[in-house]
């Protein structure tokens, strides 16, 4: 069974290397070229086996170019910040930095291919 961050982030912070592979998932779902004009941590899974799922495609789009790369990330960004005054999450600065570093790390890799 899936768990959305919001509801895993209210038990515990999740260790690093999670942060990283949610990164490393949202810049493939980039470079598919899938602009998630909803994505935020309501819809964003971990399942049992601690692997990402990206969900809710309903206002979802394909388009070219990657100018609205940052759009999807600051709404990402700001639904961490509004749930950790919301909910008192566990999430802090740093471990936007490690999602950043997996999404980094991963598109320069897929433009390597």
């Amino acid at each position: 069974m899936a768990k959305d961050l919001v509801h895993l982030l209210e038990e515990e912070s999740l260790p690093e290397e999670m942060y990283r592979q949610i990164g490393a998932m949202i810049a493939q779902m980039h470079q598919a070229g899938v602009n998630h004009t909803d994505l935020n941590i309501h819809n964003i899974l971990l399942d049992a086996d601690q692997k990402v799922w990206i969900i809710d495609f309903d206002k979802c789009a394909r388009q070219r170019g990657d100018s609205w790369h940052q759009d999807n990330l600051s709404r990402l960004k700001r639904s961490f910040h509004k749930e950790l005054e919301r909910r008192s999450i566990h999430w802090q600065e740093g471990d936007w930095s490690a999602l950043l570093q997996g999404y980094e790390d991963t598109k320069r890799a897929l433009a390597r291919d």
